[in-house]
Parts: C-alpha cells; sequence; structure tokens
C-alpha cells in the first residue's frame, strides 16, 4: 500500500486564544477530509508568545504546539513552521491564519491544483475573481503596486501576494527552511521562489474579515510595509544575483 502524504498545517498565531476555539472543529473535519484524499495532515500551531490562552487551546485540541518564548513576528513564526516540517519529513505544508479570514474547507481545492499543475506553490487568492471581498484601499493599492513589481521581476501574474493562505511541497519546503524571508513573506518569498524556477499557482478563495481581536497590523505598521517590502524585494535580487554568480564559477 502506498504511503500517506504527510501534511503539515501550519497555523501561526499571537493571542489568538477566542478564534482559535471557534476554528478547531473546522480543522479537525479538514483533516479528516484530507484522510479521504491519501494525506494524513498534522495541525501545527506556531504560538507566537502570546500573552493568552493560544497554546492551551492548541494542547487540548490535538494541535502540535511549537511556543515561541517572545513574538517574532509572522516570518519568524512561518520560519518555525517550515524548519519542523523539514525536520519531520512532512511531504508538504499548508500555511493559514488562526483569525478566521481563511476557510479550511478551500484547502482541499489547494491539494487539487497542486496534483493536477504539478506545482510548487498554491496560493488562496481573495482577487482572481470577484469574491465580494471588501478591499482596504490604502491596502490594496499596495497589494497592487507588489503584484505589478512580482510581474516585472518575474513576468508572472500574481493577484494575491499578500495572501498568507499557501500550500508547499517538500521541495518548497526544503528550499525555504534555508532561505526564509527576513522580514515579509510576501512579494520578497514569490521572487525568490520564481527566480529559482519553482512554479506558482492560484486559485480562487472566499476571505473572512477577523472573526475577532486585533490584527498585528496597525497603522504605524501599515505605514512603513511598502518601504520595508522593496527593501526586503532588492536584497532577494541582489542574493539572487551573487547566488547565481557563484554557480558560474564553481
Amino acid at each position: 500500500m502506498k504511503p500517506k502524504t504527510r501534511v503539515a498545517l501550519i497555523v501561526p498565531a499571537y493571542n489568538e486564544e477566542h478564534n482559535l476555539t471557534r476554528l478547531v472543529e473546522r480543522f479537525r473535519a479538514v483533516r479528516e477530509q484530507l484522510a479521504g484524499l491519501a494525506m494524513e495532515a498534522e495541525l501545527v500551531l506556531i504560538n507566537d508568545g502570546s500573552m493568552d490562552g493560544t497554546a492551551r487551546v492548541g494542547r487540548e485540541n490535538g494541535f502540535t504546539v511549537l511556543s515561541h518564548p517572545f513574538n517574532l513576528g509572522v516570518c519568524g513564526a512561518l520560519h518555525t513552521g517550515f524548519m519542523y516540517a523539514l525536520q519531520s519529513g512532512h511531504d508538504c505544508l499548508i500555511t493559514i491564519d488562526a483569525d478566521g479570514q481563511h476557510n479550511p474547507e478551500d484547502i482541499s481545492t489547494m491539494v487539487a491544483e497542486l496534483r493536477r499543475e504539478s506545482a510548487d506553490l498554491v496560493i488562496g487568492s481573495r482577487f482572481l475573481i470577484n469574491t465580494g471581498y471588501k478591499k482596504n484601499l490604502a491596502r490594496y493599492t499596495g497589494i497592487v503596486l507588489f503584484s505589478w513589481i512580482v510581474k516585472l521581476l518575474t513576468d508572472q501574474t500574481i493577484s494575491d501576494v499578500t495572501s498568507g493562505f499557501r500550500m508547499f511541497t517538500r521541495k518548497a519546503i526544503e528550499f525555504l527552511a534555508n532561505h526564509f524571508p527576513q522580514d515579509y513573506p510576501d512579494a520578497e518569498m514569490l521572487i525568490l521562489l520564481s527566480k529559482s524556477r519553482f512554479t506558482i499557482r492560484e486559485i480562487p478563495v472566499q476571505m473572512n474579515p477577523r472573526m475577532s481581536g486585533r490584527s498585528q497590523h496597525n497603522f504605524i505598521t501599515s505605514l512603513f510595509y511598502p518601504f520595508k517590502n522593496l527593501i526586503a524585494i532588492v536584497v532577494v535580487l541582489i542574493r539572487t544575483f551573487l547566488a547565481k554568480k557563484e554557480e558560474l564559477h564553481v
């Protein structure tokens, strides 16, 4: 009998006790759904220095809980998830938010796309089709800008460069565990993967407002986000150029 594909469902969380409590049954249902697709899913909660009961809710509901002693931010939390998946031998990795914005039920569609297109990364996009998603004008302007930059640098159109709802193959896990972005896992990651000849695809998904609580993205972080992302993109391009130059001299 062919062994099941092992999937790490990575859920980064910072003070998401109440939202996570409302999502656990849906995560369990998805795990059962994936079992029907010959996939064995492990629910992995990255507790990023939470000061509430986030870790407790995870432990009580069957999650593997990896806790940071203090808040490292989205990139730090995701990198921990990638390192865990790499070391634990998972074949695929899915990142999904703990605030209810992403629908776990869409994961089966991501799996189908990954298999059908032989992609290395599948992104759940709010903007691929009109799903009625209510756009924040300032944030959407930034998304359009970075989509244009990604298109310019990679010749690939990606409609939702900031979506955190993504599925990666083992090949992508191995690469990103060792080359993870330093600050933002958005356009920087997509450019890095595309420049390294990974295949990226998108599927349309419905996204929702946060169920409760406050986002880590406030007015100040939103203000600095475009500038820091641009710097990160420049760093990626320099790193890619130097890596290729080094290959030519080997």
